[in-house]
């Protein structure tokens, strides 16, 4: 049975079970505070492009409004990769 695409910071992994890519989910979870902010989709495309981070076709420079409303759109799909480390007291 052919895959379907996983949402960008994750890949398939044993059992056709979605795994983080760990430097994906470092700009996921960017995207999401960032817009959380009230910085608009065209802002942080342009940061991640000036940046150079391939976009999620793998381009950099790639990046557009679109890929960057994806993420958001997907963020219950991220919620259980993104889960918070309890910090040290």
């Amino acid at each position: 049975m052919p895959r379907t695409r996983v949402p960008y910071g994750l890949g398939w992994g044993f059992g056709d079970k979605p795994v983080p890519i760990p430097e994906q989910l470092k700009i996921v979870e960017e995207v999401l505070r960032r817009r959380l902010a009230g910085e608009t989709l065209q802002a942080i495309a342009d940061e991640l492009n000036h940046r150079g981070v391939p976009s999620p076709r793998g381009k950099k420079g790639g990046w557009q409004t679109s890929g960057v409303n994806a993420i958001i759109r997907h963020r219950k799909v991220y919620a259980q990769f993104l889960k918070k480390t309890p910090h040290k007291a």
